[in-house]
């Protein structure tokens, strides 16, 4: 059974116990009360292990959220230095692609100029060839001077060594941006096995933070769980101890009873209880009577109090008389055994009747006035063998 279930059960049977049961039943109610004591310490021993096991998640729980919180920590710092490397080989890429988109310009600017020097020079070429030997005789032939035909030949032998340096430097450059443009592609090659490497890293990075996060949740959401547990437990045995300490004083006071209902009236001088609650108006022996100034001994004790407060028995026994009585109102005599008998007069109803077993503290009936102009009060009486004694020497203090 769930160890929860206990307070309610426990509560249902302490309110089938009742309070108006004979005094033959008296020790069948202790068992019971008993039985349901040794019930309610088993189930709170239970209560106190599950919150013991609960308090003891909660524990581990919140560690493992201190290690999750320092964990995450850690990974935020990764997370941030994977986050600053991604960004430094986008940048690095970026340079590199600018470089590279720089070479190809600068690559296309002087295939432009290459072409451009190709055409002139090749008309130059072909005028130079058309010359050739011929032009060689005709320079000296027609100059007008040796040192004019010196200075024309000078002329086509650095016109001849340009296009020659032209060409060559043309063919130069060319190899040399091609042989930078395959550098500069490799280094893009690079940079971008670089930047998809820190981009898993960092997505990697990132997964596992979310993952952590959601553990984080979980954890959290059972620590809730488990503290939400121990603390129905703690109130669960709270009401347990509740109910254990009603069944406690219960139990004491049925033993109580079992005691006085085991012991012979004689036997209870000092320990009676009370009939009703109030003061008493009237005591045992010679009082002078009000009314008619004369003195009369009186047999019992007048106890005045509000009107329809509860009259009990001061002892176990059975109901010898249940009615009306003249002069005395409604009354209720208890026989309790061995010559002794109590008087309960002026109530106002009576809850008894002849022949019934009452036990001690059972309602016999309310207070009143009945048969008495005194107002609402109880005349009680004990007799013993037929003789009445005083009532005070019965009654506890």
């Amino acid at each position: 059974m769930n160890a929860r279930c206990a307070v309610l059960i426990l509560a249902v049977t302490w309110a089938g116990l009742g309070v108006s049961a004979t005094a033959s039943e008296s020790h069948k109610q202790l068992q019971q009360t008993q039985q349901n004591l040794q019930k309610g310490q088993q189930d709170l021993k239970t209560l106190q292990q599950q919150i013991t096991q609960e308090q003891q998640r909660v524990i581990q729980g919140k560690r493992q959220e201190r290690s999750i919180l320092t964990e995450l920590q850690a990974v935020e710092k990764r997370i941030a230095e994977a986050e600053e490397r991604y960004g430094e080989d986008q940048r690095n890429l970026q340079t590199v692609q600018y470089a590279l988109q720089n070479i190809r310009s600068t690559i296309i600017q002087t295939e432009s100029t290459q072409r451009d020097m190709k055409s002139f020079l090749a008309v130059r070429l072909r005028l130079l060839y058309r010359e050739g030997r011929q032009g060689f005789w005709r320079t000296l032939v027609t100059s007008p001077s040796v040192s004019e035909a010196l200075r024309r030949l000078k002329f086509f032998h650095i016109l001849a060594s340009q296009n020659a340096y032209w060409v060559e430097r043309l063919t130069l450059t060319r190899a040399k941006l091609a042989g930078q443009k395959l550098i500069l592609a490799e280094r893009e090659r690079q940079a971008r096995d670089l930047e998809a490497s820190s981009l898993r890293t960092l997505e990697r990075i990132r997964g596992h933070k979310q993952q952590r996060e959601q553990m984080l949740d979980r954890v959290r959401n059972e620590r809730e769980a488990h503290e939400q547990a121990a603390r129905e437990l703690t109130a669960a045995a709270e009401r347990l101890n509740r109910l254990m300490e009603q069944l406690k004083r219960r139990a004491a006071e049925l033993e109580k009873k079992i005691r006085l209902e085991g012991a012979p009236f004689a036997q209870r001088q000092k320990k009676l209880i009370w009939p009703t609650r109030g003061r008493v108006a009237s005591r045992f022996g010679k009082v002078r009577h009000p009314r008619f100034n004369t003195y009369v001994f009186n047999k019992g004790i007048d106890i005045t109090g509000p009107i329809g407060q509860n009259v009990v028995a001061v002892a176990p026994g059975n109901v010898l008389y249940a009615e009306w009585f003249e002069g005395y109102g409604r009354m209720v005599i208890l026989d309790h055994g061995r010559g002794f008998n109590t008087i309960y007069a002026h109530l106002a109803k009576i809850s008894v009747s002849e022949g019934q077993s009452v036990f001690e503290g059972q309602s016999l009936g309310t207070l009143g006035d009945s048969g008495t102009w005194k107002g609402p009060t109880l005349y009680f009486e004990i007799r013993q063998r037929g003789e009445a004694v005083n009532p005070l020497d019965w009654l506890g203090r």
